[in-house]
């Protein structure tokens, strides 16, 4: 059942597919209800409060997410959580918890921008992609315009056995890599992005 779930700071806009007895309230709105997703942007944007807006079905959820791309400045990325042995590959940028990802360039697929990401952000070059996690989405505001990103981040689950020396990736604000036991994953949790929580929360619960 596809959803899509927005993070912009603390709160989160998303989009579902509901029952047959939702009800309409100040946090959930009906899709076919809706007048203007520009207006409910900007509203979702200035009060920074979660919100569900609920579709029918799949092909609804999908117009929805269309229409509320249009709101923004798109950018699509591609990262990777990368596993050895029990431990997963962490970086740590701007002081929270985060794993290596980056924008797709011209040319590239997802897959392969994942794991250049990887090599480029941690040193870790040979590893190997294993399954694909799916889609995050995050809202920031452009430093260039008044206008917002939201940014799509493929991930991909992938393992390496390398021994190779982690290299943190100073002009991409990375300050630390670091290899994290799964079983200390609670480390990342109490430093990171809601979007990152959820990615963790899809893999790891």
């Amino acid at each position: 059942m596809q959803s899509y779930k927005l993070f912009y700071n603390l709160s989160v806009l998303e989009v579902k597919i509901f029952s047959s007895n939702i009800k309409k309230n100040k946090n959930t709105l009906i899709y076919k209800d809706i007048k203007c997703i520009f207006t409910l942007i900007d509203d979702f944007l200035g009060q920074e409060k979660d919100l569900i807006i609920a579709c029918k079905d799949e092909k609804e959820a999908f117009s929805c997410f269309e229409k509320i791309k249009d709101c923004f400045i798109f950018h699509q990325a591609a990262g990777g959580l990368v596993f050895q042995n029990d431990a997963v590959l962490a970086i740590q940028r701007f002081g929270k918890w985060d794993f290596p990802k980056g924008h797709v360039e011209l040319g590239e697929n997802d897959q392969t921008a994942s794991l250049r990401e990887v090599a480029e952000e941690t040193g870790v070059v040979n590893a190997q992609i294993t399954n694909d996690l799916n889609f995050t989405y995050h809202i920031y505001p452009d430093k260039q315009t008044s206008r917002y990103i939201l940014k799509q981040t493929h991930w991909f689950a992938m393992k390496t056995t390398s021994q190779e020396q982690l290299i943190a990736q100073k002009e991409e604000d990375i300050s630390l890599v670091q290899w994290i036991n799964i079983n200390q994953i609670d480390t990342i949790k109490q430093n990171t992005y809601l979007s990152i929580l959820e990615l963790i929360k899809r893999v790891f619960e």
